[in-house]
């Protein structure tokens, strides 16, 4: 009987330190914890919408102000492209007056070096390395064809040296329209810059774009032909006597 009644104390102790104790806590530790869980919900959601606000933003950037210039830049390299050729041609021909083709020259490198200053905060470092370079190549002035021609052909590989000039000027513009498209994500591979680089026989070495063709006809064509201006008249000659021993080896 005492037992019982023991027991009956017990449990009326026990359910009033629930009902008035242990359960107003432990409502309120929950409530607490729903507040907060929700609260970081709230949270995490205004942070994706923020996320999604900025990616909308920078895809609008991309659009108004980056697309437009990307389209000068490939109309700038379409027309030096072409006459790079025509110097191609009247190099191994051993004809033709630069002097048609050099005030045209000198416009477009005015154009790139507008477009180049109005996409370089937008772009990736390497996107705008090469951007960099093909503004540097289209910087250097056409040297007299006949001066070039009586040069690159005492090494007796004029032709290789030529076809190789036009080799790494496919290589520049096969990476700009590659890291074009990355860029405005008209690609689904998620490929690195440095991977397209690479891909181009191209790499970024201190900031600036390189080949990784590595035969002398190619560094000559680089140094000699496409970028002649960025390198001195020692090492031209090096790379010259280097070609025309190695023909006698």
């Amino acid at each position: 009987m005492l037992e019982s009644i023991g027991q009956i104390g017990l449990g009326v102790v026990l359910g009033f330190v629930l009902n008035n104790l242990f359960l107003p806590y432990y409502k309120e530790f929950i409530s607490h914890k729903f507040e907060k869980n929700k609260n970081q919900d709230n949270h995490n959601l205004q942070l994706e919408r923020e996320l999604l606000y900025k990616d909308l933003e920078f895809e609008k950037i991309k659009l108004e102000r980056v697309l437009p210039e990307l389209e000068n830049i490939n109309n700038i390299l379409y027309e030096h492209r072409m006459m790079f050729n025509t110097y191609l041609y009247w190099i191994i021909n051993k004809c033709g007056n630069t002097k048609e083709i050099e005030e045209e020259r000198v416009e477009l490198d005015k154009k790139i070096i507008l477009s180049l200053s109005k996409v370089s905060l937008y772009i990736p470092s390497e996107f705008r390395a090469l951007i960099n370079s093909y503004r540097k190549l289209i910087s250097c002035s056409w040297v007299a064809t006949q001066y070039v021609s009586n040069t690159l052909g005492d090494t007796g590989e004029i032709e290789k040296i030529l076809k190789s000039a036009h080799d790494l000027y496919d290589d520049i513009s096969l990476a700009f329209y590659e890291m074009s498209k990355k860029f405005l994500g008209l690609v689904k591979e998620s490929e690195d810059y440095s991977v397209i680089l690479d891909s181009s026989k191209l790499k970024l070495h201190d900031s600036q774009i390189k080949t990784t063709r590595s035969s002398v006809e190619y560094e000559i064509a680089w140094k000699m032909i496409l970028f002649h201006e960025y390198y001195g008249s020692a090492e031209k000659i090096e790379l010259l006597e280097k070609i025309i021993n190695s023909d006698k080896t």
